[in-house]
């Protein structure tokens, strides 16, 4: 029994399934999967989490591994407890567009009926959806005081899309793991969920592990876009200088 050497912590909606069943594929790699993919242990009260720690520890073993729960980095007392326990713990932050992530976030919402079926997104309706994309916002507060920087990799969505190889290679070098050749094919994806699209599809052995989209299901006015892309402009902004670098690939004001 052991603890996990990296936990995908955030955020919701921005591809972190996709990357934590497709890190499995290394041979040197080894994640847990309970409840569907997120762990959830240490967003669980103080007492909890000291009662749990061995049956939680069993859960991992071999090389390197780790689990993912997207909800450790919303608040602060989760990752307060991980940095306690696991002092060198490796954290994964997967990174979207932030307006294609609030609008999946909506979509997610009106999946599971939180949110009526013909309800359409209105900027000043979905704070809560639009404010888990202001990414910077939580790093400040929920990472940064307990996580040195040094153990901090971001995964950006939008180029994992373009060269998933490429980057889920960077992945394994941060997590001290060996080059491998991961298994990945492109495909399209027949009309189904929203429409037509072109999705990327990842295999371990002869099992499809996860189907990525490359666009929202959620029709959208572009001015209600354009609302989104001037509210996150400034917290976006102060990321790349966090980051050192900017994600050209998220989107901008157009007309419409």
């Amino acid at each position: 029994m052991k603890f996990p050497e990296f936990i995908i912590a955030g955020f919701g909606r921005c591809g972190t399934s996709a990357l934590l069943l497709n890190l499995s594929q290394h041979p040197d790699i080894q994640v847990s999967l309970p409840n569907g993919t997120e762990t959830r242990f240490w967003t669980q009260p103080p007492d909890f989490v000291k009662n749990n720690l061995e049956s939680y520890k069993a859960k991992f073993y071999g090389k390197i591994s780790g689990e993912k729960t997207p909800g450790y980095s919303l608040r602060p007392h989760p990752m307060k407890s991980i940095s306690e326990h696991i002092p060198d713990i490796k954290i994964i932050l997967c990174l979207r567009d932030p307006v294609e992530r609030a609008l999946s976030h909506f979509e997610l919402h009106k999946r599971f009926r939180r949110i009526k079926a013909d309800e359409v997104f209105k900027f000043s309706n979905h704070k809560l959806v639009i404010n888990e994309s202001t990414y910077i916002s939580y790093l400040k507060r929920c990472v940064i005081p307990f996580i040195p920087r040094e153990n901090i990799y971001f995964h950006i969505m939008e180029w994992a899309k373009k060269d998933f190889v490429k980057s889920i290679g960077k992945v394994y070098e941060f997590l001290g793991a060996e080059p491998y050749e991961t298994d990945v094919k492109h495909k399209i994806l027949p009309e189904g969920k929203g429409g037509e699209g072109q999705y990327i599809e990842f295999f371990k052995n002869t099992s499809s592990y996860y189907i990525w989209s490359q666009k929202s299901y959620v029709e959208t006015p572009q001015s209600e876009k354009n609302k989104m892309y001037n509210y996150f402009k400034p917290f976006n902004q102060e990321l790349f200088e966090f980051l050192g670098y900017e994600i050209k690939d998220w989107g901008s004001i157009k007309d419409g």
